[in-house]
């Protein structure tokens, strides 16, 4: 076998390492090759979606929406209550839906037989028909129910949406200013009272001797008197009278006369009389107490 020369070994050594070194080349090229593009892709932002757009889209409509919604309930819950307030106003004090009803005001405290006049009530009370329930005075009412002389006292009170109670307490008579055929009827205060002639009959006389003296202030003396007696004497009084001094006499059923003076020591002047009048006498004089005097 022949060996190949030194020279022709050397140039296939060097064929060998150059195609050796191109393969190597070769191979190399394609691996940077295969992972250049690979690094691009990464490096590469990844487009969105129509599918991925259209899901945020929704998502901002969902947000805008539940915001909407949080500052509608925000409005409404202000809101609410306001109108709700301002409504509730102006039904009960501006409207006409309560206002007084004269057909449905109730007059409690009186009867058939009382002395206070239905007319003369309803004259009162017509004046404020169609007034607004809730801005309506019930003590000025009240006031000006007072003022018919025949009302010792009115109570009004409001019963919504349109109706009133007013509960009425009358006078009471007292005696007659003057004489029986000419009888103007006091009460104790001295207001003149219109009383059926049938209720005049029973009543006490009421005299006095200045004629110039006003009814109220003959009253105050002699209702202090009237009051200071014991229940049982007080029904035996047919007539009293009023000097000028201001002195105070009463005449009883039994025709015997009581002299009462003037309001001081009323109590103790009670007391002697009570006793005194244990035994008959056609006058007893308690104007001094601690030196009574009986005829």
């Amino acid at each position: 076998m022949r060996r190949p020369q030194p020279r022709q070994f050397n140039a296939q050594k060097e064929q060998c390492s150059a195609l050796s070194d191109s393969r190597s080349r070769g191979t190399a090229r394609q691996r940077v090759v295969q992972i250049i593009p690979r690094v691009a892709r990464r490096e590469q932002p990844q487009s969105a979606s129509p599918r991925g757009v259209l899901v945020l889209d929704e998502r901002l409509k969902e947000k805008k929406r539940e915001r909407r919604k949080k500052w509608l309930k925000l409005v409404v819950g202000i809101l609410a209550p306001l109108v709700v307030t301002i409504s509730l106003v102006w039904l009960v004090f501006f409207s006409t839906v309560f206002t007084v009803t004269l057909d449905r005001v109730a007059i409690v405290g009186v009867d058939g037989n009382s002395i206070i006049q239905d007319a003369d009530v309803d004259s009162v009370l017509a004046g404020h028909e169609g007034d607004r329930i809730a801005l309506l005075d019930i003590d000025a009412l009240a006031a000006e129910l007072e003022e018919i002389p025949e009302v010792h006292s009115a109570v009004v009170q409001r019963r919504f949406p349109r109706a009133l109670t007013v509960e009425l307490s009358e006078q009471h008579p007292f005696g007659c200013w003057g004489s029986e055929r000419s009888c103007v009827v006091l009460a104790s205060d001295g207001s003149i009272l219109r009383v059926p002639a049938e209720m005049q009959t029973g009543l006490p006389i009421l005299e006095v001797a200045d004629s110039q003296l006003e009814p109220a202030v003959f009253m105050k003396a002699i209702s202090a008197v009237s009051e200071t007696l014991d229940p049982q004497v007080a029904q035996r009084v047919v007539s009293f009278a009023l000097s000028e001094g201001g002195e105070v006499s009463f005449q009883l059923d039994s025709g015997a006369t009581v002299r009462w003076g003037d309001a001081d020591d009323a109590e103790l002047k009670r007391k002697v009389l009570g006793a005194l009048l244990a035994e008959d006498h056609s006058l007893y004089d308690v104007s001094i107490p601690s030196s009574p005097v009986t005829q």
